[in-house]
């Protein structure tokens, strides 16, 4: 190859060193040069905002969720009530309308309070996927002051897996006239797997506060949560293993024996003992005593509160 054949390949090589080295570092060719008035925006700049999302958001920001709705003095048959509450849904679309009128019909859905319109309402909750019209049913099922939501809202509070469900659900249990009604439920939860969450729902409910005297002479909402103290959750944990076997067999010439031998580390599933807080909080709430978890101490202290006189109501 000729001398000035080499130095241009060299400086070709130059030029392409430089590029791949700057790359990396964001180095392009329109980064030094100024964008003309109308040019499309650069990838950092922000997205031009939508004026009717904003709006919508400043609405639904605006509308007071936390006051209750005046209530709907409506009555009619359950039959009725299943076509009305569909036509609100229907109103509210999904995705839901955040519009004026659109929140209207949800504060409509929500204020219901006729006790006809429960098995309705329970209907729809159950197909209902949104989040937020699950909240409206709810609600409307604590204003109804029905105890056939009793249950419903009792299963809600612990079975739900959303959290804020739950939390709603118990809060709607506890504006109903008869809510002590759902403490053999929430008991019987007590003794299962969702042991945390009844707890969660007692107090959410209001059903721990004090009441001068605990629900009945045997105090069995009391013993539950002392029961509930400590829980056992499986843990996997590495054990060593090991086996053997022998066997026997006839060979020319006499018996022979075979076998095998082997050791080595596994796992294994075993019950642990864990302390229980969402049940501590609920106990502490309900007898106005602070045990921790010293389970001995806390049935020293209900076995004599049975013993004695009860408090004055």
């Amino acid at each position: 190859m000729s001398r000035p054949c080499r130095m241009q390949s060299r400086s070709v090589l130059s030029v392409l060193w430089v590029v791949a080295f700057l790359f990396p570092f964001g180095l392009r060719a329109d980064d030094a040069k100024p964008a003309a008035p109308g040019e499309q925006a650069q990838a950092g700049d922000p997205a031009p905002r939508d004026e009717k999302d904003d709006e919508a958001k400043a609405k639904l920001a605006e509308h007071p969720w936390e006051k209750d709705p005046p209530p709907l003095d409506l009555e009619m048959s359950a039959e009725e009530w299943k076509k009305q509450l569909r036509a609100w849904r229907e109103e509210v679309g999904e995705p839901l309308r955040w519009t004026k009128d659109a929140l209207a019909v949800m504060d409509k859905i929500r204020a219901v309070k006729d006790p006809a319109a429960v098995e309705a309402i329970l209907a729809l909750l159950d197909k209902e996927k949104n989040t937020s019209v699950r909240f409206l049913y709810i609600q409307a099922l604590g204003r109804t002051g029905s105890k056939k939501a009793i249950a419903p809202l009792a299963k809600l509070a612990v079975e739900d897996e959303q959290p804020d469900i739950r939390h709603e659900a118990a809060k709607s249990l506890g504006t109903l006239p008869d809510k002590r009604e759902a403490l053999p439920q929430l008991i019987r939860y007590l003794g299962s797997k969702h042991s945390a969450r009844a707890a969660q729902a007692l107090r959410w409910s209001g059903l721990t506060q004090r009441l001068g005297t605990f629900e009945s002479p045997d105090s069995y909402l009391t013993r539950a949560l002392i029961n509930a103290l400590i829980v056992k959750k499986k843990t996997r944990v590495p054990v060593g293993y090991w086996y053997a076997w022998w066997k026997a067999s006839a060979v020319p010439g006499g018996r022979h024996m075979r076998g095998h031998f082997e050791s080595g580390i596994g796992t294994k599933d075993v019950d642990v003992p864990a302390p229980n807080p969402e049940v501590l909080e609920a106990l502490k709430e309900y007898s106005g005593q602070d045990y921790e978890y010293d389970v001995r101490a806390w049935e020293k202290w209900h076995q004599e509160r049975k013993n004695s006189p009860p408090d004055d109501p």
